[in-house]
């Protein structure tokens, strides 16, 4: 068999929230002949879940029943040059694999990628990325299976592929096996400057000494202007506040962590409180950057 199948699994180490849920039934393709044969098994199932790193995701459930099946590509990481400027990267490999083994190649322009929890077929589906670029300016072709049509796809990407936090395979239900991604030769001290430069910004101005599931809105638009969301939530007074095991971070308002115990209720409840404040005070209607299961 090409697919490990897992029963009353604890999906705490597979979400950065690092909240306490269970699924009952958890999969682990060793590769896409085994996803073939788990879509096949499972065919009709009410709810498939591929859940990577987990971040950028809420668990809602304190136990997930045999309706949904959770899928986890972390066998398919495979990584490889294709050519002197093209990479290619199954969908279970992590952002920073990606990163270092680009860099090692002399490969620059990803840099801005290392510091991202998150897996490639998850960067993908949400056009993950920062201020300054989205992992959707590098990708030329990917490999997916169509949930809906049950087959395995190629396709070149397109220009209206990926938008702000979005892509063509988030509005389609997807899973994607592997991409192609294209970037510049570069020079590997340069690169490597690039990265801890700004693994040292993050870390001075994130809260990394708690779990939590990234940026929990997405950046406004208002009168074609971005707005900064951390500066909205810190003028609603909104720093440092706390809901029994979780807060806003005291260090960067624009983070939600999990300071001891924290529930999916009591998340949703500062989701809440931050909405209503921002839209009181400044007419802004955030959206949450976050997927909820």
């Amino acid at each position: 068999m090409d697919v490990t199948v897992i029963h009353n699994v604890s999906l705490k180490p597979y979400n950065s929230f690092r909240l306490e849920s269970e699924a009952s039934i958890m999969a682990f393709p060793h590769n896409e002949a085994g996803l073939c044969e788990l879509m096949d098994r499972y065919r009709g199932f009410k709810h498939i879940v591929v859940l990577g790193k987990g971040s950028n995701v809420i668990l809602s459930k304190d136990y997930y029943s045999d309706e949904y099946l959770f899928v986890n590509l972390k066998l398919m990481d495979h990584i490889e040059m294709v050519n002197s400027r093209r990479i290619f990267a199954q969908g279970g490999a992590s952002l920073s694999n990606l990163v270092w083994y680009a860099i090692e190649n002399n490969i620059k322009g990803l840099e801005f990628l290392e510091d991202i929890p998150g897996t490639i077929g998850g960067a993908i589906i949400m056009n993950a990325g920062t201020y300054r670029s989205t992992i959707g300016n590098f990708v030329k072709s990917i490999r997916y299976y169509d949930l809906e049509k049950g087959e395995l796809i190629n396709r070149d990407v397109r220009d209206s592929d990926f938008s702000k936090r979005h892509s063509f395979w988030s509005e389609n239900s997807s899973i994607i096996l592997s991409a192609v991604v294209e970037a510049e030769q570069g020079d590997y001290v340069e690169s490597l400057k690039i990265v801890m430069q700004d693994k040292e910004k993050r870390f001075a101005k994130q809260p990394r000494n708690f779990p939590n599931a990234g940026s929990v809105f997405v950046r406004p638009e208002v009168d074609l202007k971005d707005q900064v969301v951390w500066e909205l939530l810190d003028e609603v007074g909104l720093r440092g506040y706390s809901k029994n095991g979780c807060a806003f971070s005291a260090k960067h308002p624009g983070f939600i962590i999990n300071t001891g115990g924290a529930t999916y209720k009591d998340i949703m409840e500062l989701v809440a409180v931050a909405k209503e404040r921002v839209l009181n005070r400044f007419g802004v209607e955030l959206e949450m950057e976050w997927k909820v299961i």
